[in-house]
């Protein structure tokens, strides 16, 4: 399938509410792609056999322990620390009901996915 990480990007996207043309939903897209592409090497190197759609998901629940993506959303949208940090986790939350709809148990079971 071509453009894997980018629709399951979008999917989160999409669960958060917000529009895909919103400059905030591209930047948000562009953080979790590259995140997915980080966790695809880690992979590689581990020996796991995460799918692309899993690496999205993590990469997503993982933006909101990244103060790099926090300082981003700050620095390019004038929000508050506090509104980046929400709106990281409800990509976090975007991507554990996606995990969940799609029983994803490995993510289910990680750290990044403890409700």
């Amino acid at each position: 399938m071509f453009f894997t990480r980018r629709r399951w990007a979008l999917r989160v996207i999409e669960k958060m509410e917000l529009r895909s043309t919103d400059q905030l939903a591209t930047e948000i897209v562009s953080m979790i792609i590259q995140g997915s592409k980080q966790f695809s090497e880690m992979d590689r190197q581990v020996g796991s056999d995460l799918s692309k759609q899993e690496q999205i998901l993590m990469a997503a629940a993982a933006l909101n322990e990244n103060h790099s993506a926090i300082h981003r959303l700050t620095n390019e949208f004038d929000v508050s620390y506090e509104e980046a940090q929400k709106i990281l986790m409800d990509a976090q939350n975007a991507a554990y009901e996606l995990a969940t709809e799609n029983d994803f148990k490995s993510l289910l079971n990680s750290s990044w996915f403890k409700q």
